[in-house]
């Protein structure tokens, strides 16, 4: 089962193998950059990272230059750490062309298991109570497996800017259309009288209604 919860400090061991995994590669989504792992290993200090990560959600005062909020997750597939993904509560100009929204990383051990896919769900539905519809993702140009992500769950490719490709994704479903109000029984039995005598037959005066029904009465 996947599920994304928030940064927690008791999964500090499974945090740094999955940060040994990535090298120096960025883990997008996870707020983590490389030069600051020697601050996070000494004591307490992932405790005041994630702490860090859980204001960026509710206050921007403390953000670094050029970050906006954010709703930090970490992904879980059964109570394992395999990734990160993160929700932008507003766009940059920067992030306009690369980044979006969303950003999201999977451990390369943990790759092509649907992972991805089922926490982007999840995310957008974190960006829909977040008043963000539609969400913008974007990846790079030759990531075809991304790409194929970011479709699966609905994303319309806008365009491509140099290298990043730009999907709209809508975080809540359609509104099903209104079918039409069938009339009430009341209403159709308090038609008119007259209508009725025409109905009877159309081609024939009301007047003499009565008069052709019987002249055409089997004898």
């Amino acid at each position: 089962m996947i599920e994304l919860i928030r940064p927690t400090s008791l999964l500090a061991e499974q945090w740094w193998e999955l940060v040994d995994e990535f090298g120096e590669a960025p883990i997008h989504g996870s707020g983590y950059r490389f030069a600051d792992r020697a601050e996070l290993e000494r004591p307490g200090g992932l405790e005041a990272w994630v702490d860090l990560l859980a204001s960026y959600e509710v206050d921007g005062s403390d953000l670094p230059e050029g970050w906006v909020p954010g709703s930090y997750r970490w992904i879980l597939q059964d109570e394992q750490l395999v990734g990160t993904i993160t929700v932008r509560h507003r766009l940059t100009g920067a992030l306009l062309v690369v980044g979006g929204h969303i950003g999201y990383a999977v451990r390369p051990s943990a790759r092509r298991r649907g992972i991805a896919t089922a926490a982007l769900r999840q995310a957008l539905g974190v960006a829909a109570r977040l008043g963000i519809d539609p969400a913008l993702v974007t990846c790079e140009d030759d990531n075809l497996a991304s790409a194929r992500t970011i479709e699966a769950s609905g994303g319309v490719l806008e365009n491509v800017l140099g290298t990043s490709r730009r999907y709209w994704v809508p975080t809540t479903p359609p509104t099903p259309p209104t079918p039409p109000t069938p009339p009430m029984l009341g209403t159709v039995l308090a038609a008119d009288p007259a209508d009725s005598a025409d109905s009877a037959d159309p081609a024939v005066p009301a007047a003499d209604a009565a008069d052709w029904a019987g002249r055409r009465a089997p004898a």
